[in-house]
């Protein structure tokens, strides 16, 4: 589970910026500062998951990954009317180690806050869950020159006249979740505008995205196939409407993934939307979900 730890180190090294301000981090033993990952979703109750960032060259074992999980924060959402003050647990999906709510659930096109209290500082951010855009059918295309792997395509209309931004990730059902957590797995750039398709058909095509989880050695044994589809197979696909910080944190946040260490990358200023001088994002989702088995029935016609 250390592995999952990399988003927070990369967090602190490159810094955040909030929309208005930017935040220098240098690479020495800085303060440690909150990390935020908070998600709410239509149909769902939000969850929170704190933790501290640790300096780029501090060592991580599973001691320092437990306790870089806060636990004794006061964590609160708000929809403008009513209050969901989120309990500290422990559950089986990811992450694990999460402050759950239990009174509001996510609803389409209303707006929510979220409030952390936590050593004497209090934490603010809000965002929206937009309109949904349903996900109006899933194709399988193979891999050229393959028989056996492939992609799956999603297909969505996009409303037209206003800037849209979605995100898509993919949950594999033909795992054993008695031996791994259910986790949505995300591409390395998983969220997109509708720049080049306003107001037409959104055409997606996907692969699987990595487990971070999974060791290294895992996807050098898997080389060939680990991105791939197959006949047979089952999955859940999720297309999210998204408000323009999350979309601008993912977008951001990948980018510094993506571009790791190499020297010739532009630097790369993290987005956050959580206030004052935290990292992370609290985030949003309007989700379209569809569950599609993998069968000659869906092949895409060239």
């Amino acid at each position: 589970m250390l592995k999952r730890s990399y988003i927070y180190i990369i967090l602190l090294v490159f810094g955040l910026v909030s929309c208005e301000k930017e935040i220098d981090v240098k690479l020495d033993d800085a303060e440690p500062k909150l990390v935020v990952e908070g998600v709410i979703e239509n149909g769902e109750y939000a969850y929170v998951s704190l933790s501290k960032s640790t300096p780029y060259f501090s060592p991580v074992d599973t001691n320092t990954f437990n306790e870089m999980f806060i636990k004794d924060a006061l964590v609160v959402v708000s929809d403008g009317i009513d209050y969901d003050t989120l309990t500290y647990d422990t559950v089986l999906a990811f992450p694990p180690f999460r402050f759950q709510g239990s009174k509001i659930k996510g609803e389409l096109n209303k707006t929510y806050t979220l409030r952390i209290d936590y050593e004497g500082q209090t934490y603010t951010s809000q965002t929206q869950i937009l309109d949904l855009i349903p996900i109006d059918s899933v194709k399988y295309e193979y891999e050229f020159d393959s028989d056996s792997l492939g992609y799956l395509w999603f297909y969505a209309n996009d409303p037209g006249n206003r800037i849209n931004y979605y995100r898509y990730s993919v949950l594999d059902l033909n795992v054993d979740f008695t031996k791994e957590l259910p986790m949505w797995l995300y591409t390395i750039t998983s969220v997109t505008n509708d720049k080049f398709f306003d107001g037409r058909l959104i055409e997606g095509r996907m692969y699987k995205g990595r487990n971070p989880l999974k060791s290294r050695e895992y996807y050098e044994e898997h080389s060939e196939d680990w991105w791939a589809f197959k006949m047979n197979e089952e999955y859940m696909l999720k297309l999210s409407h998204i408000d323009y910080q999350t979309f601008m944190f993912w977008k951001t946040t990948e980018r510094v993934i993506n571009t790791g260490d190499n020297p010739f990358a532009s630097p790369t200023t993290v987005q956050t939307n959580i206030e004052p001088n935290a990292l992370g994002s609290w985030c949003g989702y309007a989700s379209s979900v569809v569950q599609v088995k993998i069968t000659e029935d869906i092949l895409k016609e060239d």
